[in-house]
């Protein structure tokens, strides 16, 4: 089955900070909120309001089955790219 209960839509562009406490008051019954990508306001806003906000990569449904059944996510949580400065070499993967 699927886990879509229901579809909510989000509060029109351009209103600013006043968007993402709008979209808390629609959120009052969520816990977490996965995403692709999110600003720092609305993660700010969101997490203010006790709403965990998770940038993932892949499947939603997925990694909400896991949070379910409180599996850990780790693998699914987004990579940051930090930069090292002039004295980063190796392969990428870390400064040395």
């Amino acid at each position: 089955g699927t886990l879509i209960r229901e579809t909510r839509r989000t509060p029109a562009r351009g209103s600013g900070v006043n968007r993402w406490e709008q979209l808390a008051d629609l959120l009052t019954d969520c816990s977490v909120l996965l995403v692709n990508g999110a600003g720092k306001s609305p993660s700010l806003v969101l997490s203010g309001r006790g709403i965990s906000v998770i940038e993932v990569e892949g499947l939603a449904a997925e990694i909400a089955e896991k949070i379910f059944r409180r599996e850990p996510i780790n693998i699914y949580k987004k990579k940051t790219v930090t930069e090292c400065g002039a004295t980063c070499r190796g392969t990428g993967m870390s400064c040395a």
